[in-house]
């Protein structure tokens, strides 16, 4: 839809200039009373301009409204405040609403002369759609100048906030400055903690990849420790078993020995006491009771020496005996075995815990330590941006000051112009009234002059009545006290004319069209039959 009208009014409208933006092209209504010029329905087009000021675009919609009104389309105050602001839509509505009424026109009305189109103007008829109330259309018409007036910002208040605009501007910066700032410190945040993150994990596999090689290292060392016990084991019994068969071995040969010893001697004293009794038998000397004598002795030193080797034997026997039944007695049965490896197992994963315990103490002391560091370093972070924040508004209030100062000085100093050329233009403007005045009453102010004795250069009372007249001139009346025609009053020594009354407020529209009926019958009223 748009586009179609954007089309028919840069083909058939015949307009100054391109339309590009139908909404902000036809803001100050400029190119709508153009395009009703080309329809020949504005006559007074020459009037409106093509600029963008709150005064100009009020003037331009007040010359199009009474158009408008008579074409029979709806265009109040707020239609047109729409259109300058530039609501989506508003314009091209207005302008469709434009277009069906010529192409009605066209086929339905006869061309109001039949010569061709000259400079561009379609010869439409400009008639109204319905009798003309000249009364209520003026009423109305100041209603809609109202009405634009106050829905339109005042010309003041347009030039306030271009003044303050750029404040507003710089506001706005600042704040898109510390936003992205604050974006800016939130991803450096975001990022370090990633990769804080990312460094922990990092670590934190490699711990576990340390460990899980330590455990396997442990689990390899503890396999081959158990390897080394079982030997030693082994060899321990190996060992007992070779000491016990050296024992018995060392014991039997003991016995051995002893037997042979024994023997040996039971073989030597026979053999010596029968060499004896030889001997003595050979001599054929002693007596019978001394070979019986002898034979009595040698059976007693035999069987001492029997009993003697007995006692022996039995006590070796007996020794011998307690240490195998000590042996048996004290010997480790395969529970006290299994008991004792066991009870080292234990003590070596005891070990083991607490040295694993240690290392993931001082892996927790390292990491609280950690932890501690890196809330310091955020809490600095955090207390680093809150001053450089405080910095930026410290520094932003100071500009902001200096710039009020700034702005105030250039007020004063303009007010002090404004009171100053007030004061010259309405004292140049008494000397022209008076100059004026002498020039057009010479010879009746020098014949006051002479009956006053020549002595003043104007009759006072004039003098008085001028600057009384020139006080509670409309210029004066525009001015307050403090303004240049006070001033003059109050030099004069003239009492000071009343201070001008505060404008009313608009009439409601009730009141506007009973005023202007008023104003039309006084206007029939006066003029002649």
């Amino acid at each position: 839809m748009a586009e179609l009208l954007l089309k028919w009014v840069n083909e058939e409208g015949r307009l100054g200039r391109a339309v590009t933006d139908l909404e902000h092209d036809f803001k100050n209504g400029y190119l709508l009373g153009e395009l009703l010029y080309q329809y020949n329905q504005l006559p007074n087009f020459p009037r409106m301009q093509d600029k963008h000021s709150p005064d100009v675009e009020i003037s331009n919609y007040c010359i199009l409204e009474p158009v408008m009104r008579s074409l029979g389309i709806p265009f109040d105050a707020k239609t047109a405040q729409r259109i300058m602001d530039g609501k989506a839509g508003v314009a091209s509505g207005v302008i469709y609403q434009l277009k069906v009424k010529f192409e009605t026109m066209q086929r339905g009305c006869a061309p109001v002369s039949l010569r061709k189109m000259q400079e561009g103007v379609v010869p439409l008829p400009m008639m109204r759609e319905r009798h003309a109330k000249p009364s209520y259309d003026a009423a109305s018409h100041r209603v809609f100048e109202g009405r634009i007036r106050r829905l339109v910002p005042k010309a003041n208040e347009l030039l306030e906030t271009r003044c303050l605009s750029r404040f507003s501007a710089e506001g706005q910066r600042q704040h898109e400055v510390e936003r992205l700032g604050k974006e800016r410190d939130n991803r450096a945040h975001l990022e370090k903690t990633r990769r804080q993150r990312t460094e922990r994990m990092h670590v934190k596999l490699q711990e576990q990849a340390v460990a899980e090689a330590q455990a396997r290292q442990e689990l390899i060392t503890w396999n081959k420790n158990q390897r080394r016990a079982a030997g030693r084991r082994a060899a321990q019994r190996r060992f007992l078993s070779t000491t016990l068969d050296a024992r018995k071995t060392r014991r039997e040969q003991a016995v051995r020995a002893a037997t042979v010893e024994f023997e040996s001697g039971v073989t030597l004293f026979e053999t010596g006491t029968l060499a004896r009794v030889q001997s003595v038998d050979k001599l054929g000397v002693g007596d019978r009771k001394e070979k019986v004598a002898a034979e009595k002795f040698t059976e007693r030193r035999r069987r001492k020496f029997l009993s003697d080797a007995e006692d022996t034997q039995i006590v070796e026997y007996k020794s011998m005996g307690y240490s195998m039944l000590q042996n048996q007695l004290t010997r480790s049965c395969r529970r006290d075995v299994r008991t004792e490896q066991e009870d080292e197992t234990i003590h070596r994963h005891v070990a083991m815990y607490e040295e694993n315990r240690a290392y993931r103490s001082g892996q927790y002391e390292a990491r609280a330590a950690q932890d501690a560091a890196e809330a310091i370093a955020v809490d600095n972070h955090v207390y680093g941006l809150s001053e450089r924040k405080y910095d930026r508004d410290v520094r932003r209030h100071e500009d902001i000051q200096v710039l009020l100062q700034e702005a105030r000085t250039v007020a004063a100093q303009k007010r002090a112009a404004d009171v100053a050329a007030g004061v010259l233009n309405g004292i140049v403007h008494l000397a022209l009234e008076v100059a004026e005045v002498r020039r057009f009453g010479g010879a009746f102010l020098e014949n006051a002059d002479a009956k006053e004795g020549g002595a003043a250069w104007m009759p006072e009372a004039l003098w008085r009545d001028m600057v009384s007249t020139f006080v509670q001139s409309p210029q004066g009346d525009a001015q307050g006290p403090g303004e240049p025609t006070y001033a003059l009053a109050v030099a004069a020594g003239l009492p000071l004319p009343p201070l001008p009354e505060p404008k009313a407020e608009e009439p409601a529209e009730g009141e506007v069209e009973a005023a202007a009926k008023e104003e039309a019958d006084a206007k029939d009223a006066e003029e002649p039959a």
